[in-house]
């Protein structure tokens, strides 16, 4: 008569491969919620000027008006509405590009 062998019971190596399946589980998870934080924060963020790298601002030089300054460092007059001395002359303030970049915001 043959004996049959006894069941073993789960040895420490099994145990071993569920703690580290279960630590590698967890980090992909920290992992993914890392990229997850970083990918919102990237888009959130607001231009902070034009695509072309112009820089738009107002001076004073015969009046309150808006100019734009390009890579070339040739500032450009945007806007030509009056000046200090003419009565009711207007001016013009605050230049901040739009979020698209294409046009210009200012006060007058």
């Amino acid at each position: 008569m043959t004996t049959q062998p006894s069941p073993r019971p789960p040895s420490r190596r099994v145990g071993l491969r569920i703690l580290i399946s279960a630590v590698l589980v967890v980090l992909a998870g920290v992992i993914f919620v890392i990229f997850y934080v970083v990918q919102q924060t990237q888009k959130d963020t607001i231009p902070l000027g034009a695509p072309s790298g112009e820089l738009a601002y107002t001076s004073n030089e015969g009046g309150w008006n808006i100019y734009a300054l390009g890579t070339d460092g040739v500032p450009r007059l945007l806007t030509a509405d009056g000046d200090e001395e003419t009565p009711g002359g207007k001016h013009d303030y605050f230049a901040s590009w739009s979020f698209e970049g294409d046009m210009l915001n200012f006060l007058t």
